[in-house]
């Protein structure tokens, strides 16, 4: 994997109504402990505002760390749920996050991540969740 890669999100959210999200962006890659780091930064639709995102991918755990307009730490494990304060311009949101599905494909020049989970608020359903990830070398 090259140092500078090109990152793809892809999330579809299923609750109430369904949303689906796409990031496409660029980032620096870095492999070290076991781990995949990935640095890349978002902005937040309709501002100027930025996010500064990092990716944490070993075969068992996903760590999504965001910082900037939207603070939180997501922790994606198989093994037990986690809950997350996602911190908005608007106040602090307190989720519960249950992985369903972790799914993590390792190739010389390209990683992909596959994420199904769910989201609780105070112990009820919110959403059922798809992420796919793919880091790909520039």
């Amino acid at each position: 994997m090259t140092r500078e890669v090109k990152v793809i999100m892809e999330g579809v959210t299923s609750g109430v109504e369904e949303d689906r999200i796409t990031v496409k962006t660029e980032g620096l890659y870095d492999y070290r402990n076991g781990k995949h780091f990935i640095r890349f930064e978002e902005s937040l639709e309709g501002t100027n505002q930025i996010t500064n995102n990092i990716l944490k991918i070993s075969q068992h755990q996903v760590h999504l760390i965001k910082k900037g307009a939207m603070n939180t730490t997501m922790i994606f494990d198989l093994k037990e749920d986690s809950q997350i304060t996602y911190q908005t311009p608007y106040g602090g949101l307190v989720f519960q996050v249950n992985t369903k599905e972790l799914v993590v494909k390792e190739y010389l020049n390209e990683i992909q991540v596959n994420l199904n989970y769910a989201l609780f608020s105070n112990g009820k359903h919110l959403s059922d969740n798809q992420t796919r990830i793919e880091i790909r070398s520039k």
